[in-house]
């Protein structure tokens, strides 16, 4: 979608070509070239019939069946940078978009600790980390994907290290 598709006929001099089935925004050059530049609601099986007519008059057709892909959205993610406390499981239920009528949308994840379903639902162990753990997730319908990279940071609660004496003197 909104990506220019060309396409070079099996051109010879003087052939003429006209489009007998296809989009509206699909032209062919002179020299034989196809040039389309697919919409939102061109996405899915696109079937484009070309006329060619060679300098003898002679007719012929061919035809064309085109895919258009839309890539897919994750459309419902977290922050680009999450807090949460140490030994505390992130957990987080993505949402995605596709356009295509049969996309296969698969899901998964990179980072430590970090696991994804294919409802999109994020889950990170927290035991045992600190600081800023990164992770990305990608979203796939086996043509194109979507990535999003986002940081968890872990925070460990504060501890007293140190004994205080359990008797001091006055003054101390």
């Amino acid at each position: 979608v909104n990506k220019e598709f060309t396409y070079n006929l099996n051109h010879k001099e003087g052939n003429t070509y006209s489009t007998i089935k296809g989009p509206n925004n699909l032209r062919i050059t002179e020299g034989g070239i196809i040039h389309w530049v697919p919409i939102v609601t061109q996405v899915d099986s696109n079937t484009v019939e070309i006329l060619i007519k060679n300098k003898n008059q002679n007719e012929d057709s061919q035809t064309y069946s085109v895919y258009v892909n839309s890539i897919p959205v994750i459309s419902y993610r977290p922050s680009l940078k999450e807090k949460i406390s140490q030994n505390k499981n992130f957990i987080f239920q993505c949402q995605s978009f596709d356009f295509n009528q049969d996309a296969l949308i698969q899901w998964s994840i990179n980072g430590e600790g970090a696991t994804i379903d294919q409802s999109g639902q994020i889950n990170i162990n927290t035991i045992d980390k600190k600081d800023n753990q990164i992770y990305t997730v990608t979203l796939s319908d086996g043509i194109d994907s979507s990535i999003f990279t986002g940081s968890l940071y872990i925070n460990a609660s504060p501890i007293i290290t140190s004994t205080p004496p359990e008797y001091i003197q006055l003054g101390d």
